[in-house]
């Protein structure tokens, strides 16, 4: 049997497919046996593959006759492991939209410093796109038009200029405010 305090890793997971890793799969076969007889007791269950390098266990199955957590309980009982630990479900919650677009834009501001000066940045593009937009707006305000007010436009351009930019407003300033 294995090492009880080894986790049973599901590492990848659609209806009908799921894949799982555990120390107790490396290498020699007895415990994927153990788990290949366990599941053929399971209703819908189509294929059973072993990765042994990888220690992993690939399970095809009918998503209409058997529970992903009941094949995840059979695997980790017959291989000897009494937890599950859901590597799928916790790269998700790394995945943070907020960091993702954050990165985003640190790309975007790299590259515009690589094409540009390393001084002029998105701090200073983003603001001043929304000013020569803000231009266009007030010329064409007479006419009917799709793009916003010159006014809002003005007032976003200076607002992401400060939020921006706020350290080297507060310095400028000595500190007393943005």
């Amino acid at each position: 049997m294995s090492d009880p305090s080894e986790p049973l890793h599901l590492v990848h997971h659609h209806p009908g497919r799921v894949r799982v890793r555990a120390r107790a799969f490396e290498g020699g076969t007895e415990a994927f046996d153990r788990v290949r007889s366990a599941l053929a007791a399971l209703p819908g269950i189509e294929a059973v593959a072993h990765g042994v390098g990888a220690g992993s266990v690939l399970v095809d199955y009918a998503p209409a006759l058997v529970e992903l957590d009941d094949i995840l309980d059979v695997i980790a009982a017959a291989a000897g492991l009494t937890e599950v630990v859901d590597d799928v479900a916790a790269r998700l919650r790394r995945r943070d939209p907020a960091e993702g677009i954050a990165r985003a834009v640190r790309t975007v501001d790299r590259a515009v410093r690589a094409v540009g000066s390393a001084r002029v940045g998105l701090p200073l593009v983003v603001p001043a796109a929304f000013g020569a937009a803000a231009v266009m707006s007030f010329a064409l305000s007479d006419r009917k038009q799709l793009m916003p007010r010159w006014d809002n436009l003005l007032w976003w351009g200076y607002s992401v200029f400060r939020d921006y930019n706020s350290r080297a407003i507060a310095a400028s300033d000595g500190g007393e405010g943005t």
